[in-house]
């Protein structure tokens, strides 16, 4: 009974070895499957971290606008003191709208607005400086667009959505 068995799986030995190489056709196709499945998720990832960094290089931007405007008024209190109307008034800048990112072609996509909202004194009763420090509010504005990815892989196109990046500095008018 035992050589039975053992002569049995043998002959399924036999049959399960006598394979001399190569792939059988189910193995290719679901290795190719697996190639094509990697291959489009790279690609895709690629899209979307391009769209990204775009989104990121817009917001430094903005930043830098808004720190750059915020030392203009900064400036013009230590040179020539704001109106009463320009401390209380938003003024924009007079460069609106400010390109954010030159295109490939040389043509602005996203512009961007930039805004001196207040410049508010800030007074402290228990000090003998009058003011004690101006509060500069600046702010911008831009719309921006969605990820090159969604709108390829999905042939939607999203609206823009509007940024709000606002900046609150406090200013010692007598740390020149």
């Amino acid at each position: 009974m035992r050589y039975q068995v053992i002569s049995k799986l043998r002959k399924i030995g036999g049959l399960l070895k006598q394979r001399h190489g190569g792939l059988t056709m189910f193995e290719l196709v679901i290795s190719l499957f697996i190639i094509t499945a990697t291959s489009v998720a790279v690609a895709s990832s690629f899209y979307t971290a391009n769209g990204e960094l775009n989104r990121q290089r817009r917001r430094t931007v903005a930043n830098q606008l808004l720190k750059a405007e915020a030392e203009f008024w900064k400036g013009r209190i230590h040179s020539a003191f704001p109106s009463p109307f320009e401390m209380q008034h938003p003024i924009p800048n007079p460069n609106n709208p400010i390109p954010l990112d030159p295109d490939v072609t040389g043509m602005h996509r996203t512009y961007a607005e930039v805004w001196k909202k207040s410049i508010r004194a800030v007074d402290v009763p228990q000090t003998a400086l009058r003011p004690d420090w101006y509060e500069i509010v600046v702010s911008v504005e831009y719309d921006e667009e969605p990820v090159d990815g969604v709108i390829q892989f999905t042939g939607r196109h999203p609206k823009p959505k509007t940024v709000y990046l606002e900046l609150v500095v406090p200013f010692l008018p007598s740390s020149i």
